[in-house]
């Protein structure tokens, strides 16, 4: 499972701790269509792995715990930047089945030393992004390109 074969190319590697595969190296916002291809094909790759609810099967391996910085990330900031697209949360069981699958199994009792030790939680993924946005800002030099994230939402979305 190649995770940058999967995942939005061009990502600014600046931002990659705070908000991977959200931000562009030539300043502009990684496009909404880019997103929804990558967790087409994480869910395509579930679904070969149709044994379990893991990204290869039926028990954890390498590739989820590689893999789970960047869903986590994702699951929470993607809803903040592109709101009201519901082909862009990786939680909406309706479009990301096996994904969202996979984020259950990676919180419940399965995994105990992830959800209660290793995974980062709603809030600390929504201030990377503000960190991460503020810098993009700074230097966009188009306009339409400034992110504005969502004033008064529950940063506990996923929970």
């Amino acid at each position: 499972l190649r995770l940058p074969g999967v995942m939005p190319r061009n990502s600014d590697t600046n931002l990659m701790s705070l908000a991977p595969y959200l931000f562009r190296t030539d300043g502009t916002l990684v496009k909404p269509s880019s997103h929804a291809v990558s967790l087409e094909e994480v869910e395509e790759m579930q679904e070969e792995y149709y044994l379990g609810d893991f990204l290869c099967g039926r028990a954890i391996t390498a590739a989820d715990l590689i893999w789970a910085p960047y869903l986590e990330r994702y699951a929470v900031q993607l809803p903040l930047v592109y709101e009201n697209k519901a082909r862009l949360n990786p939680r909406n069981r309706n479009v990301y089945g096996e994904v969202d699958n996979w984020y259950k199994v990676m919180e419940g009792e399965e995994v105990p030393a992830y959800s209660c030790r290793v995974m980062g939680d709603d809030r600390h993924w929504r201030r990377c992004l503000e960190v991460a946005t503020c810098i993009h800002n700074e230097r966009v030099v188009d306009d339409e390109e400034r992110v504005c994230l969502p004033d008064g939402i529950p940063t506990n979305q996923n929970k």
